[in-house]
């Protein structure tokens, strides 16, 4: 029963995580790979853009659930402009809805700015690069997102956090 404590092998636990030190460090093979370089080899970059291709062209719809019942967003269907066209530097919604896929692909997480008029309706939506979104808790506990090229921080209220 004791003996697997006292077995050597030829693999060890520092020898398969990076040498047990920090995983920035790079990998055995010695080349690192981030979203840049990944998105260099075809492969991957031909099954992101197909998959982030096929999810962004599907058909939209709202629904509001009450008492565990779908309904209609609107009455007679129908999205809300927002949904439709979230940003207004992109015709239609499927180069929006493909950054955010090629986003949460890439790196696990998509960041959207959310831009909205006095009334509070959403005006404009922006998907931001995610490795420029820092996340960190306030004093109250609340989430807080800090654009690090801008130095701007911003509440959720005006961001969307996809994982």
């Amino acid at each position: 029963m004791f003996e697997k404590l006292l077995e050597r092998r030829a693999t060890s636990f520092q020898s398969v995580f990076a040498s047990g030190g920090d995983m920035v460090k790079g990998t055995l093979a010695g080349v690192t790979v981030d979203a840049d370089s990944a998105l260099t080899i075809n492969a991957v970059f031909s099954a992101i853009s197909l998959y982030a291709d096929s999810v962004s062209t599907l058909p939209l719809d709202c629904f509001i659930r009450r008492d565990g019942e779908l309904y209609p967003f609107r009455q007679g269907g129908g999205a809300p402009a927002w949904v439709q066209n979230p940003d207004v530097d992109f015709v239609g919604y499927t180069a929006f809805y493909s950054s955010v896929i090629v986003s949460l692909m890439l790196e696990g997480n998509a960041f959207v700015r959310v831009y909205s008029n006095s009334s509070g309706e959403v005006v404009n939506l922006v998907v931001l690069n995610p490795t420029d979104v820092e996340v960190k808790r306030n004093a109250l506990g609340r989430l807080t997102f800090t654009i690090t090229s801008t130095k701007e921080e911003l509440s959720s209220e005006n961001i969307v956090h996809v994982v």
